[in-house]
């Protein structure tokens, strides 16, 4: 099931990329968000020394970090 926003994700990026750099990017943000969302949403077994919402929040900060690069990028 999470292969399916992963693979959608990958090529959205790789033909943006072609295109803009910068719209790669926010792509690739908006992709991130989305797994984040997904994996709030599922909240599937974590190991037991992680939290639920480490993942989240990860892919979160990864997400609002990428946007911020496109933003930045000339």
């Amino acid at each position: 099931m999470i292969a399916l926003p992963i693979l959608l994700v990958a090529f959205v990026t790789g033909v943006s990329v072609i295109f803009a750099v910068q719209a790669g990017a926010l792509t690739l943000a908006g992709g991130l968000a989305l797994l984040a969302i997904h994996a709030h949403v599922t909240r599937a077994s974590r190991t037991p020394w992680r939290s639920q919402r480490s993942d989240v929040s990860t892919l979160a900060l990864l997400a609002v970090a990428t946007a911020l690069l496109a933003l930045l990028l000339p």
